[in-house]
């Protein structure tokens, strides 16, 4: 039974406690939380809007660079003469006025070399048959058709990573050789991955053979690489830069490895084009958030205790004075009308029932310390007279009823007396 009954016990400062701290913290957390969530998808949407527009503003300045480095080489093409040594000229003069292309080669009907110039000076071999199984020669050879080239290296005029331009040169229906400009693709990206780096963004260019022809220095390709599957992926999900592109979030393409928001769309020379920003991103504004948000709840915990002592001390000091009372009836005073001035006014009516009951406690105190004493008195006068009875009837016990003297008893008690007082006289 004493173990039910203290199941049952409960205190009100953990209940004030938990009420109010699930009243001022709760709605607290749960606003943050969705402040928070409210702040990731703004910031998620901004980035997605930021990443579209980036990634299909380069993709079609890169295509519009190299269409006007083409363009270039095909009305060099046209109005090239037959003459080497003129051409030359010609080739030197347009490598001046396009300081992107790094070299140029003349090639023959056969795909030999009959002219190159490089824009550095250097001498450039006359390589034989170099467009022979070509992609650009075929088309220039069958098509008639200028081309955008791959990425490639050709090692024989230097280590540089380039892309190149091609156009036909035609007499007519004839075909007589064509023109190849090699584009650095350091030149060609520079500025598209100077603006992703100021947002902190990466940069991937893949050709259509599944080859990296671009990488910035975030992720872990290199230059000529084959992108395998991720480049596989970004090609299933690019789309064209006349729509909005699809953001996926991808792993393996950052060197730390972790995931990043990545939008891609396919360029017009059939080359993929790959904006990366790391979801890390995404988390580095919200820590300041959060922590703005932490500080906001600790700063409610703390009002919250705070408010909570001083509650509970006006309570308790309350609670004593109303304890203070109840004692002070017990040995018969009063309340003290100063302290019951302070209390809260939701014991007032407490405090008025207590003084009440004190009252009639009093009143019923003071009934019984009447009755007592009247008992009391009536009790001592009774014993006095039965003091007064007692004497009297000692008295005649000890009287001879016929003398008045002394009978035996009375003579035998007083001699006692006399006897045992050290002080008497004796009798003879």
């Amino acid at each position: 039974m004493a173990a039910a009954v203290d199941n049952k016990v409960w205190s009100l400062r953990r209940r004030l406690a938990l009420g109010l701290a699930m009243a001022a913290l709760l709605p607290a957390i749960l606003f943050s939380v969705a402040l928070l969530v409210s702040q990731w998808r703004r910031d998620h949407q901004n980035l997605s809007d930021s990443l579209d527009a980036s990634v299909r503003l380069n993709a079609g300045l890169i295509d519009d660079f190299l269409e006007s480095q083409q363009a270039a080489v095909r009305l060099l093409a046209e109005s090239i003469a037959d003459n080497p040594d003129t051409g030359g000229v010609r080739l030197a003069n347009v490598l001046k006025a396009y300081p992107a292309m790094i070299r140029i080669l003349w090639v023959d009907a056969k795909g030999s070399v009959v002219v190159a110039q490089d824009a550095r000076g250097r001498q450039m071999l006359q390589i034989p048959h170099i467009g022979e199984g070509e992609a650009w020669f075929i088309a220039a050879r069958t098509r008639y058709q200028p081309f955008i080239t791959n990425v490639y290296r050709r090692i024989a005029y230097g280590d540089e990573v380039v892309v190149g331009v091609s156009a036909p040169i035609l007499r007519g229906s004839e075909f007589k050789g064509a023109l190849l400009a090699a584009i650095p693709v350091e030149s060609l990206m520079r500025q598209s991955a100077e603006s992703a780096a100021r947002s902190q963004w990466e940069l991937l260019l893949v050709d259509r053979e599944n080859r990296v022809t671009f990488v910035s220095r975030g992720l872990r390709f290199h230059a000529l690489e084959n992108a395998g599957t991720v480049g596989a992926s970004l090609a299933r999900v690019a789309t064209a830069m006349d729509q909005p592109a699809r953001e996926v979030e991808l792993t393996g393409l950052l060197k730390s490895g972790a995931s990043a928001y990545v939008k891609a769309v396919r360029m017009r020379n059939g080359w993929v084009l790959a904006l990366v920003a790391p979801r890390q991103q995404m988390l580095a504004p919200l820590l300041p958030r959060i922590l703005l948000l932490l500080g906001l709840l600790t700063v409610t915990m703390l009002c919250v205790v705070g408010m909570l002592g001083l509650q509970w001390r006006t309570l308790k000091r309350s609670i004593d004075a109303l304890l203070q009372g109840l004692r002070g009836y017990v040995l018969g005073g009063r309340m003290d009308a100063r302290k019951m001035g302070r209390l809260p006014g939701e014991l007032e009516p407490l405090a008025q029932g207590i003084e009440e009951l004190g009252a009639r406690m009093n009143a019923a105190y003071a009934q019984v310390q009447q009755v007592l004493g009247e008992r009391e008195q009536v009790i001592a006068e009774r014993t006095e007279s039965l003091n007064l009875a007692v004497t009297v009837l000692s008295l005649q016990s000890r009287t001879d009823a016929l003398t008045g003297t002394l009978n035996y008893r009375g003579f035998r008690e007083a001699c006692d007396r006399v006897w045992a007082d050290p002080d008497s006289q004796p009798l003879a």
